[in-house]
């Protein structure tokens, strides 16, 4: 047996040993937030009384400090490095929750001082980094939106989107937007109002990515090209103040505003501007290629405004309480007879309506008696009736007068329409009657010639028939002719027709018979106490007479 009681353990490797001594203990995360911000004093750096903004600045400044430790060597950054990330991360902070795209720059002193430690490739990292992480902060709360004065969707009112809502449907990036910002404002109603402000930006920023992404537009060292590529990456560079840059977007923005009012119906507020000295100082900027590709851009743009556009421009006026007249009756005008009705229906309480009804009153006929119908209906006068019936057909003014009493729909608008039309007589022969009238006439003739005396008749040869002619006679062609020069009273007939012993219903149905085999119908008509010829038939009548 052997005994081991006196035999030591061997030691352990003396590397081995060392290594494990070494290892450090496992540091939860909780405790690695409070060694970064032990580096700093959050009180004094983070002075603000929001605490939204001293809970986003610690946000993100926790964020950049753990997507450092790969990057950095921590053990050997000073207090001041730390405190420039806690600054970089407040300034982010406050840039998200007072929402002013240009307060930041890779110019700005904390980014210059990135630069110098760690260069300018960790420095773009650093700076993108952070922009990510502020757009993903929370909402703007309550105290925030009362603080900074900002819409109650958290959005700070700026020149091109006075209530939020391009950024809130996302209509242009984060990076568009800092463009946008960096651009000097316009004071323009347009922008007053989404659907037209939303026109514009596209417009605008249609045209700077046009500029940017083909070669050849810009010359070599322009200076305009190198601010404007960093602004559309979403690097603010403003080592120098540049008046010619400025200059340059002041006028393509002017340019793209125009664009949108040469296509919105004409009114005070969408009347073009003088845009030609904007046009050839940009004209100046670009090598012969650009000048191609910036008219191209802008005639593409001629079709943007479509109706939906102009229905939302029309909401926005209205709600606004100003006037929305003439881009209603762009509406009404372009609509079938279903869509002015409808649009007409929906605007009869506006304030302006009105106003949209006596400028109806300058468009076509179709127009004009709608607009004459509903302001007659309003309030009647002598002026209005007499257009009324310099509109309507002879004798159609009580069809009228009755058709004021129906509310406008579309059967009311097409019996307007009709009214236009000469009425015509419609002759209902009841063939029973007809025949009665035949019979009695027959018995009267056999009555008559059975109290005339029985007289021998002479057997005569059979004349010759005379060929017939459809020709009127002379006097029935001189009552023709005088109709034509305009109506006959009765009392002149009466004095034609005593001149040619005769009646005066003799003549007319003798004219009314020489012109049945023509117009299948009476061409003469009583009217108000004068006979004049039926206008339906006038051209017919004319076309008749010998020559």
């Amino acid at each position: 047996m052997i005994d081991v009681t006196n035999i030591s353990p061997s030691p352990i490797h003396p590397e081995a040993k060392e290594k494990i001594q070494k290892k450090p203990a496992p540091v939860s995360k909780f405790r690695e937030e409070n060694e970064f911000l032990a580096k700093i004093d959050p009180t004094y750096v983070w002075m603000d009384s929001n605490p939204q903004v001293r809970e986003g600045a610690k946000t993100l400044y926790l964020a950049l400090c753990a997507w450092l430790e790969s990057k950095i060597n921590r053990e050997v950054c000073a207090n001041a490095t730390w405190i420039e990330f806690a600054l970089l991360s407040f300034d982010h902070a406050l840039h998200r929750y007072e929402n002013r795209h240009y307060r930041i720059s890779l110019d700005s002193y904390s980014y210059m001082r990135i630069e110098k430690l760690y260069g300018a490739t960790l420095q773009r990292e650093m700076y993108h980094f952070l922009l990510r992480q502020e757009h993903a902060l929370p909402q703007p709360d309550a105290a925030s939106i009362e603080r900074y004065a900002m819409l109650e969707s958290g959005w700070i009112p700026v020149w091109w989107d006075r209530d939020g809502q391009l950024r809130a449907q996302e209509i242009v990036t984060w990076q568009e937007a800092m463009l946008l910002d960096m651009t000097p404002y316009r004071n323009s109603t347009l922008f007053k109002y989404p659907p037209t402000a939303k026109l514009i930006v596209k417009v605008y920023l249609t045209l700077i990515h046009a500029l940017l992404d083909n070669e050849g537009v810009f010359p070599k060292r322009s200076a305009i090209r190198n601010r404007l590529e960093p602004l559309m990456n979403g690097e603010i560079h403003r080592q120098k103040r540049s008046y010619a840059f400025k200059n340059f977007l002041r006028q393509l923005l002017k340019v793209g505003e125009n664009v949108v009012r040469r296509q919105l119906p004409p009114s005070a507020a969408t009347k073009p501007l003088a845009e030609d000295k904007e046009l050839e100082a940009l004209k100046k900027r670009f090598l012969k290629k650009g000048i191609q590709i910036f008219e191209q851009t802008l005639a593409a743009q001629n079709e943007l405004v479509d109706d939906k556009d102009i229905d939302e421009l029309i909401v926005c006026l209205q709600a606004d309480h100003a006037p929305s007249w003439p881009f209603v009756l762009e509406k009404v005008r372009r609509a079938d007879p279903a869509g002015r009705v409808a649009w007409l229906e929906r605007q009869k309480n506006e304030p302006d309506f009105e106003r949209l009804l006596k400028e109806m009153l300058k468009q076509d006929v179709p127009l004009q008696l709608l607009a004459l119908f509903l302001l007659i209906q309003r309030k009647s006068t002598p002026a209005l009736q007499k257009q009324v019936k310099a509109l309507l057909a002879p004798g159609r003014f009580a069809d009228f007068a009755r058709l004021l009493e129906r509310p406008l729909s579309l059967s009311t608008y097409d019996a307007l329409l009709a009214l236009r039309q000469p009425l015509r007589k419609q002759i209902q022969l009841d063939p029973d009657q007809l025949a009665r009238s035949k019979k009695d006439l027959e018995d009267t003739i056999r009555k008559i010639e059975a109290f005339l005396p029985e007289e021998p008749i002479e057997e005569k040869e059979p004349a010759l028939a005379p060929e017939k002619d459809d020709t009127p006679s002379w006097n029935e062609q001189n009552l023709v002719l005088r109709l034509l020069q305009g109506p006959l009273s009765m009392e002149a007939l009466e004095d034609i027709a005593r001149q040619q012993n005769t009646f005066p219903q003799a003549l007319i149905d003798a004219v009314n018979e020489a012109y049945f085999s023509i117009v299948n119908d009476a061409i003469l008509i009583e009217e108000d106490g004068e006979l004049k010829i039926d206008p339906y038939y006038e051209d017919l009548v004319k076309e008749a007479l010998p020559c």
